[in-house]
């Protein structure tokens, strides 16, 4: 998992990964929520390339 914490924003992470990032990201917006009581989240969703079939 790559977690960046943004230079212009307190608070904001961005994690980039697949599927495997999934428990991360679900600790690291647990450890948000707690903190601060609530969160927003946004999600980029890219689609895979056609396999060639």
């Amino acid at each position: 998992m790559q977690a960046v914490k943004a230079i212009a924003a307190t608070d904001v992470f961005f994690v980039v990964g697949k599927g495997e990032v999934k428990h991360e990201l679900v600790e690291l917006r647990e450890e948000a929520r707690a903190r601060k009581g609530w969160i927003m989240d946004t999600y980029l969703l890219r689609r895979l390339p056609p396999t060639g079939r």
